[in-house]
């Protein structure tokens, strides 16, 4: 990405030197550039200290593991109370046109594809809404991870519940089947929208609008 951008900069500027655009606006582009990069590339978590150490408040983003996510209508609902940015991540299978308000991004259906999207768009602090154990324990050294019913993934917890997928994926292979999740209650969306919503009123640095 860096390279990239050093090479758009050099078509721009070559640009300038020819006299097809302007100073000033070869100025902006570097600038915004520049931008970019300081708050998204390599140097984001430079940028992320320097604004803390003058004062600056972050706002964590919501991550949702989307492709069957059944509480999306009540994280929409808070993070606009608590002016919260979601990315919502789903395979191309998930496409969606009436999604016009809201940010998705979309990935190949392989397998581990939504995973490896949802840990790379993670930064620390970060909160990610996901079903998926593994996907949980490979984020919560960065991020606060909630299941799709409200709880808040532990790391203590994280070596038992691998243990028992793994112990369950084994024994589908021997063609024993056991019963699945149950299916989500409208009190189990409550609990999910309760749990997430004094999460995020704890957060000190969430300035709230109670208006």
């Amino acid at each position: 990405m860096i390279l990239c951008r050093i090479y758009i900069l050099y078509g721009v500027y070559t640009l300038e030197k020819s006299c097809l655009i302007s100073y000033n606006s070869f100025l902006w582009i570097l600038f915004y550039n520049v931008c970019l990069e300081m708050k998204n590339g390599f140097f984001g978590s430079f940028f992320d200290l320097f604004i803390a150490s003058k004062g600056g408040k972050f706002l964590p983003k919501i991550i949702v593991d989307a492709d069957a996510c059944p509480v999306k209508e009540e994280i929409k609902s808070l993070a606009q109370t608590f002016h919260l940015e979601v990315i919502y991540v789903a395979s191309y299978n998930h496409f969606g046109a009436n999604r016009a308000d809201e940010h998705w991004v979309y990935v190949d259906t392989e397998k581990e594809a939504a995973d490896l999207r949802i840990v790379n768009l993670s930064k620390k602090g970060d909160i990610v809404i996901t079903q998926d154990i593994g996907l949980a324990s490979m984020l919560l050294s960065k991020c606060t991870v909630f299941s799709n019913r409200g709880e808040i993934y532990q790391d203590e917890m994280m070596t038992l519940m691998l243990e028992q997928r793994e112990s369950r994926a084994k024994a589908r292979r021997r063609g024993e089947y056991g019963k699945g999740p149950k299916a989500m209650t409208d009190q189990d969306r409550q609990t999910f929208k309760q749990n997430l919503e004094q999460f995020l009123m704890n957060l000190k640095f969430l300035g709230v609008d109670d208006k």
